[in-house]
């Protein structure tokens, strides 16, 4: 054997080598990339005022979940059967948070945090979800002691501070308002003065569907608990048209 062939044998042996870091290089910086954009749905308590806390599913990955199908599981400090609940959802997305109203008191109301974490211990959510590739991942969060999160709240003094998007809604919604009862009023005298001439009826109309909404920042949240998506799209198109009816009235009268 020449030395050619001792070097041609190596040179063989170092491409194989070679070829196989490489195929197992390929496959970490895929696994890696995978991982990098995988979805990750936590389940937490969030204050949704300054008395009443809810369960909130936030997707803290950076991937979208698919396909959410998911049980939310309140479980009685009394010796009481378990309170279930369905969801499920096309896409969260990531940053993405949903919120849910905890099961309302005897007078039908939602109960305050202290009350809350009276009547219920624990909290499950238990489910499946996708991620971008199609790959099916299991879902199981918990707050295994709802009493101990409210008393730690209540001990730290932890003040409620609404989301700047919300408050932000707010203070626009406000001057809004104080518009609409305005016009409200004034088409009401009017009326009285001049009959009910058909511009003011339906300027007073807009105006009464325009105060009768919710506030704008609660608007998603009412909607999403009480009403439905179908609601809420028909209370969004009501607000549209009571804006439109009232600029295109205030510019009328102003020409």
């Amino acid at each position: 054997m020449t030395t050619l062939d001792l070097l041609t044998g190596a040179l063989a042996v170092f491409t194989l080598l070679l070829f196989g870091a490489t195929v197992y290089m390929g496959k970490e910086m895929r696994a890696t990339r995978r991982l990098s954009i995988q979805p990750q749905l936590v389940l937490a308590l969030t204050m949704i005022s300054k008395m009443v806390a809810a369960p909130a599913l936030t997707n803290i990955g950076s991937g979208p979940a698919v396909d959410v199908e998911l049980k939310i599981v309140y479980t009685p400090t009394a010796d009481d059967d378990d309170v279930t609940r369905g969801w499920s959802t096309r896409l969260i997305v990531p940053g993405k948070r949903h919120v849910f109203m905890p099961p309302l008191n005897a007078h039908g109301q939602a109960p305050g945090f202290e009350e809350f974490a009276g009547a219920y211990r624990a909290i499950r959510v238990v489910g499946t979800y996708r991620d971008r590739f199609g790959a099916e991942h299991e879902l199981e969060e918990h707050v295994s002691d709802v009493a101990a999160a409210q008393r730690l709240g209540a001990e730290a003094m932890h003040l409620f501070e609404a989301d700047a998007v919300e408050r932000a809604a707010d203070q626009l919604n406000e001057p809004l308002k104080k518009v609409a009862q305005s016009l409200e009023r004034l088409a009401g005298q009017a009326e009285q003065t001049n009959g009910r001439a058909p511009a003011l009826a339906r300027l007073r109309r807009a105006a009464r569907h325009l105060v009768g909404l919710p506030d704008i920042a609660a608007s998603g949240f009412v909607a999403d608990v009480w009403w439905g998506p179908e609601s809420h799209a028909r209370e969004q198109r009501r607000k549209r048209v009571a804006r439109l009816w009232i600029g295109r009235l205030v510019q009328r009268w102003l020409a």
